[in-house]
C-alpha cells in the first residue's frame, strides 16, 4: 500500500479529496444515486412488464408479429389494427414468436 497511511480514503484522480467525508460532493449525491439505480433497476422493468403484459397490447403484438412474418404490415394500410403498437413498441418484441412476445 503506497500513499497516506492515515485511515482514510482518497480520490485517486484528485489525491487531495479524501472520500466519504461528512458534507462532500460524493455524500450529496449518494441519495440521488440510490433513487437513480432504483428507478433503472427496478422501474423500467416494471414499466416493460406493464407494455408487454397488457392485454390489448399483447393482442396488437401478437397480431403485428403476424403480419411481420408474413412480410406486410409497414404501413398503416396493411396493418390498420397494430401499426401504432408497432411504432412505438416493435423494437421491444420483434425478434420473438407471435405467441412468445415477452420472452
Amino acid at each position: 500500500d503506497e500513499g497516506i497511511s492515515d485511515g482514510k480514503k482518497y480520490l485517486s484522480a484528485a489525491p487531495d479529496v479524501v472520500c466519504y467525508a461528512k458534507g462532500s460532493m460524493q455524500t450529496e449525491m449518494f441519495p440521488l444515486a440510490v433513487i437513480f439505480f432504483c428507478v433503472y433497476a427496478v422501474g423500467f422493468p416494471i414499466l416493460l412488464g406493464i407494455i408487454l403484459f397488457n392485454k390489448e397490447n399483447t393482442k396488437l403484438m401478437q397480431e403485428d408479429q403476424v403480419l411481420r412474418a408474413k412480410g406486410i404490415g409497414d404501413t398503416r394500410a396493411e396493418n390498420p389494427n397494430a401499426y401504432e403498437v408497432r411504432k412505438k413498441y416493435s423494437k421491444l418484441y420483434y425478434r420473438f414468436k407471435p405467441d412468445q412476445h415477452y420472452w
